[in-house]
């Protein structure tokens, strides 16, 4: 078993935004997107299965909690679109990797983690002057990781201040 808490790192891109109405229909505004102040904190859990005394493979997953500051903003000729919210959701991940015993309290592996976070909404309105002026809807933002670990293992740390 193992605590993990991360920070991640901020991201930007350009998604696309379609206003669908009773009379407006196929509306195609482009948004520029920034997420910062990422962060998960998860319980997880891996299981050791060795092919020798030094050398073997993990799995394993976990679960808990993460979150970022999601924001966004786009105009599409008369029309400025602007939206931020704070998404806190539940997080998962699944992982596998190899590893070797250096010593009975110390291991090295190499392994790889899929993390997800379930989906969150961000209202989106029109902007006036900066300022919002209409609710349009919301737009779904989803986060997931493929990560690639390198660690070093310290079993049982302080156990000789029992």
């Amino acid at each position: 078993m193992e605590v993990e808490g991360r920070a991640r790192g901020p991201m930007d891109g350009q998604t696309a935004f379609e206003i669908a109405s009773g009379t407006t229909s196929g509306a195609v505004i482009p948004l520029d997107v920034s997420v910062t102040n990422g962060w998960s904190a998860m319980t997880n859990f891996w299981r050791d299965y060795f092919f020798t005394d030094r050398f073997g493979v993990y799995g394993g997953g976990g679960f808990g909690v993460g979150g970022y500051q999601y924001s966004m903003q786009g105009e599409n000729g008369a029309i400025p679109l602007k939206g931020s919210s704070v998404v806190n959701t539940f997080a998962w991940q699944v992982g596998t990797g190899v590893t070797y015993q250096l010593s009975d309290r110390i291991t090295f592996d190499t392994g790889y983690r899929f993390f997800a976070m379930t989906p969150g909404a961000t209202p989106l309105a029109v902007t006036s002057g900066g300022s919002l002026v209409q609710p349009v809807g919301s737009y779904t933002s989803a986060f997931s990781a493929s990560e690639l670990l390198v660690s070093i293992r310290i079993y049982e740390p302080f156990r000789n201040w029992r």
